[in-house]
């Protein structure tokens, strides 16, 4: 992280402790027009490298319930006797199956926008020229596509 924050310089330094100060200043800046768009996202690529990149983390999908374990197993079982398992709605209903499924749909979603997130900032830091930070986050996006 070190070699993170060393390799981004004086681009993201300027940043306050209030943060949403900071986004407002930003906003302010491009509503004004005092930078372009461009400036802008550039501004916000960094922002991303200083203060958010260590969270862009590949999230792991949580532990299937006993209950779904089960359920996986009557399927593979009926499977190889050529049959269909089909479970009651009542069994999908569950407190704990819903909650799996919220929780699971969840984590998919957030590592797909992170995993877009990254690729984006990736290509503005070749834009821009910047190979070191560019590389960084590219460590970061095959991590992403491991898990994949």
């Amino acid at each position: 992280m070190k070699d993170l924050v060393k390799a981004v310089g004086d681009m993201a330094t300027n940043i306050p402790e209030n943060l949403f100060e900071f986004g407002i200043t930003l906003l302010k800046k491009r509503r004004s027009m005092k930078i372009t768009y461009e400036e802008f996202l550039r501004e916000c690529t960094y922002f991303m490298l200083r203060c958010g990149f260590s969270e862009l983390k590949h999230r792991v999908l949580p532990t299937r319930p006993q209950a779904l374990l089960d359920y996986d197993e009557k399927v593979n079982e009926a499977k190889a006797f050529g049959r269909m398992y089909e479970a009651k709605d009542s069994f999908w209903r569950q407190k704990i199956i819903q909650s799996y499924i919220q929780q699971k749909y969840m984590v998919i979603q957030e590592n797909a926008s992170n995993l877009s997130w990254l690729k984006e900032n990736f290509t503005r830091l070749e834009k821009y020229g910047d190979k070191h930070n560019a590389q960084i986050i590219r460590n970061r996006i095959q991590e992403f596509e491991e898990e994949l």
